[in-house]
């Protein structure tokens, strides 16, 4: 298949500039390319080639070379001038959120992932304190947040998951995150990963097991993959002085009969270390990580020194402090000095603070600089480069 203006119901000015591949390029090979790129971005390398008598043997090669960036090896008959018969290496551009509506069922580029006890998981996950009302900072502002309707937190969603992204933690016992986690997966056909932060009963009493088992249910029934009760519970079950959580092995356990990992919630960097010391049967653990140490218990060089400590991969939370820092120090601040297989979740209001986070974040990644307009101020202007 050839993608083209015609198989898209695009336009071509519709279509992203495929870089000149020496001389004239005609519509027919600029359409391969790109058909090839899109391709790639979904996540495959390969040869793809056009069949057809007007110019047959093209092909068009794609390999990646780093995170969402593509070269480009283009073979034709001698006949065509534009190209020739020899494989021709042109680089091509990095992939954007940006692509168009029609191509989203093909492309998807690649976020980093990381594995939590055999669940593949993109290294950025989706945050939900701001679709659920929970910003940190004034009443007036949650209510501004509980404001978006169920379609708009779904716009948000989708855009995530049009980039790799495809993994949620918050509640999902809420009815209002759960129908945008169902409206974006109908939109787009990809599944959302449910990462869940129920509250429990934290008393060892048999009417507490009853009501936990009726959350795990829940949980169950409403996808989540992965369990980790709220801080509210799990701060609440910490024994400092034996150095253990309590009842958290119980609830692990019932956890796992349910097919869901269980993974702890923390804003207390101590459980992460109690967690190791005592072999809990957890397979991930929260941690608040940024780089104006807001809501931290403890001095960020120590926290660093837990998570890189820690034996299981950790979920870093509030990594902008709640809207106190610029997204681009929050995230260069969290990728530069988390490992490989730790996350970050990332809290946007609207889609275009989703694509820009997610620009930021592969920017870098493949060490460039992003390609997210700066805010300008008219005191801004005279930083800028005039044309002569």
């Amino acid at each position: 298949m050839i993608l083209s203006p015609s198989t898209t119901g695009l336009t071509p000015n519709q279509l992203p500039n495929v870089p000149p591949l020496g001389g004239k390029i005609n519509e027919k090979i600029r359409n391969l390319v790109i058909y090839s790129v899109y391709s790639a971005a979904g996540g495959g390398e390969g040869e793809f080639c056009d069949k057809s008598a007007k110019v047959h043997g093209l092909c068009v090669k794609i390999e990646k070379v780093r995170y969402n960036v593509y070269e480009c090896y283009v073979k034709g008959p001698g006949s065509l001038a534009a190209v020739g018969p020899t494989l021709r290496k042109q680089p091509l551009w990095h992939a954007k959120a940006n692509i168009p509506r029609k191509l989203r069922g093909i492309a998807m580029s690649d976020f980093p992932r990381t594995m939590v006890d055999g669940l593949s998981l993109p290294r950025m996950l989706i945050g939900t304190n701001w679709f659920l009302g929970f910003s940190h900072q004034s009443p007036s502002k949650d209510k501004m947040i509980c404001g978006r309707t169920v379609s708009q937190v779904a716009d948000v969603i989708e855009t995530f998951l049009d980039n790799g992204i495809d993994a949620i933690l918050g509640f999902v016992a809420n009815d209002r995150m759960y129908e945008a986690v169902q409206e974006a997966e109908q939109r787009t056909g990809k599944k959302v990963i449910i990462i869940s932060t129920p509250g429990i009963d934290v008393n060892e009493t048999p009417e507490a097991e009853d009501k936990n088992k009726e959350i795990l249910d829940l949980e169950m029934e409403r996808g989540s993959s992965l369990v980790m009760p709220h801080t509210s519970s799990t701060d609440a079950m910490l024994d400092k002085r034996a150095r253990v959580i309590r009842g958290m092995d119980k609830f692990a356990a019932m956890t796992r009969e349910r097919g869901m990992i269980p993974g702890l919630s923390t804003h207390e960097p101590e459980s992460i270390v109690f967690a190791d010391e005592s072999k809990l049967d957890v397979g991930t653990y929260i941690s608040i990580y940024n780089a104006a140490g807001f809501l931290m218990a403890l001095e960020i060089d120590w926290t660093n020194s837990i998570i890189q400590s820690a034996e299981k991969p950790v979920i870093t939370i509030k990594p902008f402090a709640a809207g106190r820092l610029h997204p681009f120090v929050g995230l260069n601040f969290s990728w530069s000095t988390l490992r490989p297989q730790d996350m970050v979740t990332v809290g946007t209001m609207t889609p275009d603070e989703a694509k820009e986070v997610i620009e930021m974040s592969l920017a870098h990644f493949e060490r460039r600089q992003s390609g997210v307009e700066l805010q300008v101020t008219r005191s801004k202007q005279v930083f800028q480069k005039q044309d002569s």
